[in-house]
């Protein structure tokens, strides 16, 4: 009668899994509640517009110097100025030259192209129009932003190859040349 036994730990083990299986969940305890962290307290200065301006402007030389010699910053100075752009360190450190997107360089070129739009130059579609529009905006996006290498050129224009650009480039040359000569 070795099987009784052996029958009734079976029986046993099925009824631990049932229970298992069908009790009601226990409720998890509240989670405690979070103290908010204390307000700091506000130091109260009435500076006029032109300090907090020139603070703002330090601050931002600051960031920018720290940065790199390049770098895109979003600044606002007080109500003067709003801009966000592309800035590089002159020679003077105190000196910032402000350098236009690609995307509005390549607005401007197509004010000389009626009835192509960027999203066609930056498009698969390769019509007469729409290359010679496109070739033209990559020459000036070169020439204008040097710090841009021909393979951020080509994805910019749809995700074209370094070469694509190059060539680009060197054609509009080579037709300026020949349209001056």
């Amino acid at each position: 009668m070795q099987a009784q036994p052996e029958l009734m730990r079976q029986h046993e083990a099925y009824k631990a899994v049932r229970e298992r299986l069908l009790r009601k969940p226990t409720p998890k305890p509240a989670p405690a509640p979070v103290e908010k962290a204390a307000p700091k307290l506000l130091e109260l200065r009435f500076y006029n517009e032109h300090v907090v301006t020139w603070r703002n402007w330090l601050a931002f030389k600051e960031a920018v110097q720290a940065s790199s010699t390049s770098t895109t910053v979003a600044a606002s100075f007080g109500p003067y100025a709003n801009c966000a752009a592309s800035f590089v360190l002159a020679e003077d450190s105190n000196m910032f030259v402000a350098r236009r997107s690609m995307k509005d360089i390549c607005l401007d070129v197509l004010r000389d192209f009626p009835g192509v739009t960027l999203d066609e130059v930056k498009g698969p579609r390769r019509s007469r129009n729409i290359v010679a529009a496109r070739q033209a905006c990559m020459f000036e996006v070169y020439t204008e932003r040097r710090d841009v290498s021909f393979p951020m050129i080509g994805r910019f224009f749809g995700g074209r190859d370094h070469t694509t650009a190059l060539h680009s480039v060197r054609k509009v040359e080579a037709q300026r040349a020949k349209e001056s000569a």
